[in-house]
C-alpha cells in the first residue's frame, strides 16, 4: 500500500476515528483500519473506520493513490506522529507486512501496525433513510437541551441522551434529567419519520457529522440492533438502548405554566455566570426573586461575595400579587438561560416547581430547593419552594412544663 494526502485531512480524520475503545480494555478496539483504493475519475480516496464495540465511524477522504492497499493502525498514536509531521503532503506506505512508513521528505516515521485480523466488521446503513433533515435544524435540537444531558440518572427511561422525536412536520428533541426537562420543538419540514434516542456516547460525533455539513443534510437510517447517522462522506453507527421511552407529551400535558414573567436573557446570564464563579459549591443556591417595582433581584451570599442585579422586566398580575421568590440552583438556571436563545418566561408551574418558555417551542422545568430551616427570601419576599407543612408541624408548639415554685423562706425571725 501507498497513499498521499494532505496532513490536515489525514489528522481530522483520525481525530474523529479516536473511540477511545481502550477503556474497554481490548487493544484491538483502539485502531482504525486505513483502505486505500482508486476511485474512478479521482486520484483515489481513503476509507478510514473505526469501531470500539459500542461505536463505529467511517469517514471516506481523498488522496492520491500508488498501490492499493490496507493497514490496521492504533489511532492515537498515528495521530500523534502525523500531526507532528510539518504541514503539507504526506506519504504513507507499508514496504513490509505490519509495518508503516509515514514521510513528508524531511522527516521519517517507521512503526509497527496491528494484525488486520483484528478488524472489527462494521455493519453498513441498511435501506432507505428514515429520517433527513438539514444539518442546521440537527443542530439546533441537539443544542438546545444537550444541557441537561450531565444530569441523566442513569435509571431513567430516557438513558442518558438525547431522545429525537419527529411525527413528519416538525422536529422535538427531549432530555429528563434527575431534576428537570428539557423540550425543544422545531418546525421545520423532515423527510421522514423517526423516534430514537442518540445516546451520550454518540452525541460529540453526531455534532461533528453535522458541522461538517453545516449547509447540507443528515441522514438517520436505523434497523432492529443499529443507528446510523451520516452526511456525504461519513456515517456514525451505534446501538441504540433497549427498553420503551417515556411518553413525554402525555407528561407534559399536565403541567400548567403560569406566567410571572419575561427575564432579560443577556443581563440575567451574566448575573448567574457570576454567582456560579463566586460559589465553590457543587450546587451554587441562588435566590431569584420577582419584586412589585417591575424589577428582579438575584441574591447569593458567600463567605465574601453578596451578589445583588436589577433590571426592568414585565411583570404579570400573579407575581404582583405573591411576589414569588425561588431558591434555584444556580448553574442549571443560568444552562437553560443560555439555551433559550431569546428572553425567556418564567412560570409558576407548583410549589415545587418552575419553567421557562419562549415563543419559538423551548420548554425548561425545573424542580426547586427547599430552603433550610430559618433560611429566608430577600427584602421579604414570599418563598414558593418551602414544602407544604403538615397539621402537626403547623400546630403551635406546646409551652414547655413549668417547674412547681420552691417554698419562700420566711425572713422574719419566730417569736419567743
Amino acid at each position: 500500500m501507498k497513499f498521499t494526502v494532505y496532513r490536515d485531512v489525514l489528522s481530522k480524520s483520525l481525530r474523529r476515528c479516536d473511540l477511545k475503545g481502550g477503556a474497554l480494555g481490548n487493544p484491538a478496539l483502539t485502531g482504525t483500519a486505513l483502505s486505500a483504493r482508486r476511485v474512478p475519475d479521482l486520484p483515489g480516496g481513503l476509507d478510514l473506520r473505526a469501531t470500539n464495540g459500542l461505536l463505529g465511524v467511517a469517514t471516506m477522504v481523498a488522496c492520491n493513490t500508488e498501490v492499493e492497499g490496507d493497514v490496521f493502525v492504533n489511532t492515537k498514536q498515528l495521530a500523534t506522529v502525523v500531526n507532528m509531521m510539518p504541514p503539507g503532503t504526506l506519504t504513507l506506505e507499508t514496504p513490509e507486512p505490519e509495518v508503516l512508513v509515514v514521510s513528508n521528505g524531511k522527516r521519517r516515521w517507521r512503526g509497527k501496525t496491528m494484525p488486520l485480523a483484528n478488524v472489527k466488521p462494521m455493519p453498513e446503513p441498511e435501506g432507505k433513510a428514515v429520517l433527513r433533515l438539514s444539518a442546521e435544524d440537527f443542530l439546533a435540537a441537539l443544542g438546545r437541551v444537550g444541557f441537561v444531558v450531565p444530569n441523566v440518572s442513569a435509571e431513567h427511561s430516557f438513558r442518558l441522551g438525547i431522545l429525537l422525536d419527529a411525527p413528519g412536520d416538525a422536529l422535538s428533541s427531549v432530555v429528563v434529567g434527575e431534576h428537570m426537562i428539557a423540550v425543544s420543538r422545531l418546525q421545520t419540514p423532515c423527510t421522514g419519520k423517526w423516534r430514537g434516542l442518540i445516546p451520550e456516547i454518540a452525541l460529540a460525533h453526531a455534532r461533528d457529522i453535522a458541522t461538517e455539513e453545516e449547509k447540507g443534510h443528515v441522514e438517520i437510517f436505523a434497523s432492529a440492533n443499529y443507528t446510523w447517522i451520516q452526511n456525504s462522506s461519513t456515517f456514525l453507527m451505534y446501538c441504540p438502548p433497549p427498553g420503551e421511552y417515556l411518553d413525554w407529551r402525555t407528561m407534559l400535558a399536565h403541567v400548567t405554566h403560569e406566567p410571572v414573567c419575561r427575564l432579560p436573557r443577556l443581563a440575567v446570564l451574566e448575573t448567574l455566570k457570576a454567582v456560579c464563579v463566586a460559589s465553590p459549591d457543587a450546587e451554587p443556591r441562588t435566590w431569584l426573586q420577582v419584586q412589585d417595582d417591575a424589577s428582579v433581584a438575584i441574591d447569593h451570599t458567600d463567605r465574601e461575595a453578596v451578589i445583588t442585579f436589577h433590571d426592568n422586566i414585565t411583570v404579570t398580575d400573579l407575581a404582583k400579587g405573591a411576589l414569588p421568590s425561588f431558591l434555584i440552583n444556580a448553574a442549571y438556571f443560568r444552562d437553560a438561560i443560555d439555551a433559550a436563545g431569546g428572553d425567556p418566561v418564567l412560570n409558576y408551574v407548583d410549589d415545587r416547581h418552575v419553567s421557562l418558555t419562549t415563543e419559538d417551542g423551548f420548554v425548561w422545568t425545573c424542580a426547586l430547593i427547599h430552603p433550610d430551616a430559618g433560611e429566608r427570601p430577600p427584602s421579604g419576599g414570599v418563598s414558593v419552594s418551602k414544602p407544604p407543612q403538615t397539621a402537626a408541624e403547623a400546630a403551635p408548639a406546646a409551652a414547655p412544663p413549668s417547674e412547681p415554685e420552691k417554698p419562700k423562706r420566711s425572713r422574719r425571725k419566730p417569736a419567743k
